[in-house]
């Protein structure tokens, strides 16, 4: 399913996005964990229901140092409209912004979300964004 997932979505620069069934809750892309803020708050999937992996605890850790309320609670699909943001975090690049959800266009790079990126930066020793940029 991923494969085909990620074949038919790849011609429009899109990754997918699992869900827990159709009109249900946003959970993670084959390679990354999802978080989106909501209301003010980070949010995402609890560990219990996607991957718990480092990344996804490094973010949430760096969310909670720079004095970010977080929730580990599910994504609703029908809450996109209402995300002021949203990124992904994985393995192979730390973190992500995301430009849209099921069509809901939303702001990139939203505050936060380069709030965080600098947190990773600082995290690792290397500008994040200027290792994918040159």
């Amino acid at each position: 399913v991923w494969h085909v997932a990620d074949r038919l979505s790849r011609p429009a620069g899109a990754v997918p996005v699992l869900t827990d069934g159709p009109g249900g809750n946003l959970t993670e892309t084959a390679f990354a964990n999802l978080f989106a803020v909501l209301d003010g708050a980070v949010v995402t999937p609890t560990g219990e229901t996607v991957l718990d992996g480092i990344s996804r605890r490094v973010t949430l850790e760096l969310c909670r140092s720079l004095g970010l309320p977080v929730h580990e609670a599910p994504v609703p699909v029908h809450d996109v409209p209402r995300a002021s943001e949203a990124w992904l975090a994985g393995t192979g690049f730390g973190v992500a912004g995301v430009r849209g959800i099921d069509r809901v266009n939303l702001p990139w790079p939203g505050p936060v979300f380069r709030r965080l990126l600098a947190a990773w930066s600082d995290l690792v020793g290397v500008d994040v964004a200027k290792s994918f940029t040159g």
